[in-house]
């Protein structure tokens, strides 16, 4: 989760651009400034970010010059190559072309 950074995401605010574990969703819907925020489910955000990959790699919202290139399978959402030795260091990643041709 983007907002603890204590437990897995399972949503994500597409207008905040964070990914949100079960406790801070339910925050985020009953908050006044975010109650009207688009929330989906990690697995539709998932879809979302294959379908764009298979066109061209998006860049990192976090390291704006860096392109997408791998999945972080322990937060379930793509990282670039700075984010693979900064924020998820000990997580479990893999090639992000390699999850968009395992899903088709």
């Amino acid at each position: 989760c983007g907002v603890c950074e204590e437990h897995v995401a399972n949503h994500y605010c597409v207008v905040c651009a964070e990914f949100l574990c079960k406790n801070c969703t339910r925050v985020h819907r009953l908050l006044k400034t975010t109650r009207n925020h688009e929330v989906t489910g990690v697995a539709e955000r998932k879809e979302l970010l294959i379908t764009k990959t298979s066109s061209s790699l998006p860049t990192c919202p976090k390291h704006k010059y860096e392109k997408l290139k791998f999945y972080c399978e322990t937060c379930q959402h793509p990282i670039c190559r700075d984010c693979t030795v900064l924020q998820h260091k000990d997580h479990k990643y893999v090639l992000l072309t390699d999850v968009v041709r395992d899903v088709r």
